[in-house]
């Protein structure tokens, strides 16, 4: 019993690295090796109950296909997620996707999500992150 739990022990390890290394793979990826489309939120999860984070999901399509995306906002304290859901549910935004995996991406929100891909967000997005950036 010993044996199966040190092995099963050394297989957790082995597997949080790998996902750690092939996250850390995928975003130097798509940080370098993008292109930019536009997406529509679709639905903005409840808040987690260790903090007040949110998951975006959205969807985009490359060369006809549909894909779907999810992205992790931490909202600031007088956002609830009814006003969130105004905000942004139905509402377009460019999304960077990496060329090699079009599965992979990252809605880009503000004006910090734009700078990581050299992209500068329109005059009427601006509402947007400063509502988002909690300004």
């Amino acid at each position: 019993m010993k044996k199966i739990n040190k092995y099963l022990g050394v297989f957790c390890i082995v597997f949080i690295v790998f996902w750690l290394m092939r996250n850390e793979y995928k975003n130097y990826q798509i940080k370098h090796d993008f292109k930019i489309t536009i997406g529509r939120v679709n639905q903005i999860t409840k808040a987690t109950y260790k903090n007040n984070n949110r998951s975006i999901l959205y969807e985009y399509n490359v060369d006809g296909e549909k894909h779907f995306g999810e992205n992790s906002l931490a909202s600031c304290d007088r956002l609830n997620g009814d006003k969130l859901r105004l905000l942004l549910v139905n509402q377009s935004f460019p999304v960077a996707y990496s060329i090699k995996d079009k599965n992979y991406s990252i809605i880009i929100l503000t004006i910090r999500d734009a700078e990581e891909f050299n992209y500068k967000i329109p005059d009427s997005m601006m509402v947007y992150d400063s509502v988002l950036s909690c300004k």
